[in-house]
């Protein structure tokens, strides 16, 4: 996790990560609209998303600021949307370019202010 929070100078990890981000906020903020037991305060935590690359793994995690997140039902509700979301655009990358590493995913919330995450999820995206 540490290393995905390191600002990447690669420009397909710079790329891929930049649509992603932008495409799991989209995702979250309808999944919180629809309802599904989610605190409306949740569509504004920020989401973040970095790659390691001797993990071969992008990180997703949000900062849970208003603690819309509390219990495993939005946590649930929050990873699936981060994981279809992420697995789709790293599958996507893998198909067109050689290259790429990156078929792994993790999930973290960081809960108000503390400073260590809890891991929520994680997985293969072509299994």
């Amino acid at each position: 996790m540490a290393t995905a929070q390191i600002p990447s100078s690669d420009k397909d990890e710079i790329r891929v990560a930049d649509a992603t981000d932008k495409a799991i906020t989209a995702a979250w903020k309808t999944r919180v609209v629809e309802g599904n037991g989610v605190d409306p305060s949740a569509a504004d935590d920020d989401i973040n998303l970095g790659f390691d690359p001797a993990e071969k793994a992008a990180y997703v995690w949000i900062q849970d600021t208003y603690g819309g997140l509390i219990g495993r039902a939005q946590r649930d509700n929050f990873q699936d949307v981060a994981r279809r979301t992420t697995c789709g655009k790293l599958r996507d990358e893998y198909s067109r370019n050689q290259s790429w590493q990156y078929i792994r995913w993790s999930v973290a919330v960081y809960d108000g202010n503390m400073g260590t995450p809890e891991f929520i999820g994680s997985g293969d995206c072509l299994s």
